[in-house]
């Protein structure tokens, strides 16, 4: 017999019994681990059960009133004039699931730049109407830069699209 081919063989032989070996240490390793660690369940919660859960249990808070503070000056009976202030006029801004519907009805505009839109003070056609389309692009790009909203901005030919669009509107 050959002695190389001896060796060889040998050699074989024991790297299959060493990798059989090793398979079946890290086999019994496993199972002492699950032994010691049983399985955890993991649940998912939804937003929904959530937000129920925080409504359903009220949080109590503690706030301590401050002593009342000694009047250093006796009150005087006459009342103070004091002038009326008008009060400031309040503009009246449109509900914001009309605001997403009516950029919703244009065409190529998704949920992703319907939000694009909404985030850089786009609130309807109107305004979109009104905008340079140069000068929209940049502004969506600008928002979308700081607030990833997108993964792609949108491009030249599509924000004159939604410009067109708006003005057919």
């Amino acid at each position: 017999m050959n002695p190389f081919l001896v060796i060889v063989t040998f050699t074989v032989i024991l790297a299959i019994v060493i990798y059989w070996l090793q398979g079946r240490q890290t086999k019994v390793v496993e199972k002492e681990i699950m032994k010691v660690t049983p399985k955890k369940r993991i649940s998912v919660i939804k937003k929904a059960d959530w937000v129920a859960d925080e409504e359903a249990e009220p949080t109590t808070e503690v706030v301590s009133e401050p002593a009342p503070a000694p009047d250093p000056e006796p009150k005087s009976l006459e009342k103070p004039v004091s002038e009326p202030t008008p009060e400031p006029e309040q503009e009246e801004e449109p509900d914001p699931e009309l605001v997403v519907a009516d950029i919703a009805e244009l065409e190529g505009v998704g949920p992703k730049y319907q939000l694009l839109l909404k985030a850089a003070g786009i609130p309807s056609i109107s305004v979109i109407a009104e905008f340079d389309p140069e000068e929209l692009l940049k502004k969506l790009v600008e928002v979308n830069e700081s607030e990833e909203i997108t993964k792609r901005n949108p491009t030249m030919y599509v924000v004159e699209r939604w410009i067109e669009a708006a003005k057919s509107r």
